[in-house]
């Protein structure tokens, strides 16, 4: 997965087109109250200002091309990314997204055991498109509601993209972005960043294939 594509993704990536100004607008750079915060955070942050915590965005946006670059590698190699919605009415709201490059999702309460059965949870749940194998990679959208979904994947080894607040544990992500994921703003841009990387890619295959 390492590859020279890998390497080539994160020069030519979709983020790039994305300023620090606009991770800014979408309140990526917000963290939490002072006393809320998690230590192993700290190296995210650049500060606080009346208790709330900032983020380094310089710092998010070179994290958030880089989980893009893995995306992007494992739709090349012909992967499955699984995105993880706890909660309801954001997948509602974001879903499309992910129906639209045909990937699969869970929305709602994710129990223990999902990804360990995955044959049969997923092909039991008609929230979720049928999963035939393990995911590459999981993108756990709304990660302060999923901590069994971060705990599984952690243990099945599976790669863990996923936005990180300032008062979370950082030891479970692969590929962590620091910023604020209290926000429905925020997680839209994280959902569409990750859909515009995977579309791009995709269309970069049926290019290929229709020379």
């Amino acid at each position: 997965m390492r590859s020279k594509f890998f390497r080539m993704c994160l020069n030519t990536l979709i983020v790039s087109r994305y300023t620090v100004d606009t991770l800014v607008n979408s309140g990526l750079h917000f963290g939490t109250f002072f006393n809320k915060w998690n230590p192993r955070a700290a190296s995210f942050l650049v500060g606080k200002r009346k208790n709330v915590f900032f983020f380094d965005v310089v710092k998010t946006q070179f994290l958030l091309k880089r989980a893009c670059g893995l995306i992007k590698s494992i739709i090349y190699n012909r992967g499955v990314v699984l995105f993880v919605f706890s909660n309801n009415a954001l997948s509602t709201s974001l879903s499309s997204y992910i129906r639209v490059v045909k990937q699969p999702f869970f929305s709602g309460f994710y129990k223990a055991g999902l990804l360990s059965n995955y044959k049969f949870s997923f092909s039991s749940f008609q929230k979720s498109f049928s999963l035939a194998v393990l995911p590459s990679a999981i993108v756990v959208v709304d990660t302060k509601y999923s901590g069994y979904a971060l705990r599984e994947a952690y243990n099945l080894k599976i790669p863990i993209v996923g936005l990180c607040d300032s008062d979370m544990d950082t030891s479970y992500f692969s590929y962590l972005i620091p910023g604020n994921n209290d926000s429905f703003a925020s997680l839209s841009f994280l959902t569409y960043i990750f859909y515009s990387a995977i579309r791009e890619e995709q269309a970069k295959e049926f290019l290929l294939f229709s020379e």
